[in-house]
């Protein structure tokens, strides 16, 4: 029965149906919109004047950006680390577990910033806030694919993507209201820095509040947790026939791989599975994502980022976490979002070098 509780989350056995569905995909955005927040908070606290008080060894017209570009980038270095743990540790640790490992290491990162009086401590901050990071954006497409049904499962996917771009609006706002702060002192840069932790924990709420995945349930067989979950979500007893029936085609589908132990050849292979070509689609995707940005004309900014919400930003966490079988999703996940942060790291490190060397020709 503590282990039905434990699984269930604390609303998991008050809310059912729809209601219950929203409420994940709420607990999702939150961990998106904390991914936006940080991605946009540094862009405007770098060029404060008290912050590079703070921080000389981050004044652009120091060593041609080098060091600022080092301290922005090496979060990314973090989300591959955090990517990396969850490729190996994620599917013992379950989609609640995970994400809720992630935030709590997003806050200790988060408060190491905020109180970083020097460099390396920065620095520090940075690469555990990222490692927080990556285990969430590699586990929350998932958890919101396993449990969302399918009529809405990629709606939700999608617009917790689109909502990365409204976390780096709310931090872009806040660094503008904050650089009229002038006469709080380091106020003025630690408390956007410090506010992420607001977002961590909503999602650290929602996620005790909500149930675990019932495909992560039956493929380490709880059937009877699965089952339970199973029919809060879709309004029905456990042991309805809707419930039993889809019980039984997901348990029919872990048995064909069952008692195999996933090796990385089999990984890279294409083989029945195509495990390849599934694992490349999602590398690929993220990829572009990041590489793509780098090659608009600062005309079409605004314009490219609106449609850019709306369309390819949100298709790149849900496609890993859609076409990959269960028994490698986690992995999966985990490595199209390695691939996110590794050229997310690439255009970080480098942008800030090469516009101040070769000016208007990095575009």
């Amino acid at each position: 029965m503590a282990s039905i509780f434990r699984h269930k989350g604390l609303l998991g056995g008050r809310l059912n149906g729809r209601a219950l569905q929203i409420g994940v995909c709420v607990t999702g955005s939150s961990g998106f919109l904390l991914l936006g927040y940080d991605q946009g908070v540094m862009s405007g606290i770098i060029t404060e004047p008290i912050f590079l008080k703070t921080f000389p060894q981050m004044d652009p017209m120091n060593k041609s950006g080098a060091i600022q570009a080092l301290v922005v980038a090496i979060y990314e270095t973090g989300c591959l680390f955090g990517a990396i743990g969850i490729i190996a540790f994620g599917d013992k640790l379950g989609r609640r577990r995970s994400i809720l490992t992630g935030a709590c290491i997003m806050i200790v990162g988060a408060i190491i910033q905020t109180a970083s009086v020097d460099l390396a401590s920065i620095i520090v901050g940075r690469i555990v806030t990222g490692i927080g990071n990556g285990m969430n954006t590699s586990t929350i497409p998932v958890y919101q694919s396993e449990i969302a049904p399918p009529k809405i499962r990629g709606f939700l996917v999608l617009f917790e993507g689109a909502l990365i771009t409204l976390g780096i609006t709310i931090s872009y706002w806040l660094n503008y209201g904050f650089w009229f702060v002038t006469d709080r002192g380091s106020f003025q840069w630690r408390f956007p820095i410090g506010f992420q932790i607001f977002f961590a924990i909503l999602l650290i709420i929602g996620i005790l509040c909500f149930p675990e995945s019932p495909r992560w349930l039956l493929k380490h067989n709880k059937v009877e947790e699965a089952a339970e979950i199973m029919g809060h979500l879709e309004n029905a007893p456990p042991d309805s026939d809707q419930v039993q029936k889809d019980i039984k085609e997901i348990r029919q589908i872990n048995a064909v791989s069952d008692g195999k132990k996933l090796t990385w050849r089999e990984f890279f292979s294409n083989g029945r599975e195509m495990n390849l070509w599934r694992a490349s689609a999602g590398i690929s995707s993220q990829a572009f994502q990041q590489i793509a940005p780098a090659l608009a004309a600062t005309v079409f900014i605004f314009v490219y980022d609106s449609f850019f919400a709306l369309g390819w930003l949100g298709v790149t966490w849900l496609y890993p976490a859609e076409v990959t079988p269960i028994r490698i999703r986690a992995q999966a996940a985990g490595l199209s979002t390695c691939s996110n942060w590794i050229f997310n790291y690439a255009v970080v490190q480098l942008a800030p070098i090469m516009i101040n060397t070769i000016a208007w020709k990095t575009y």
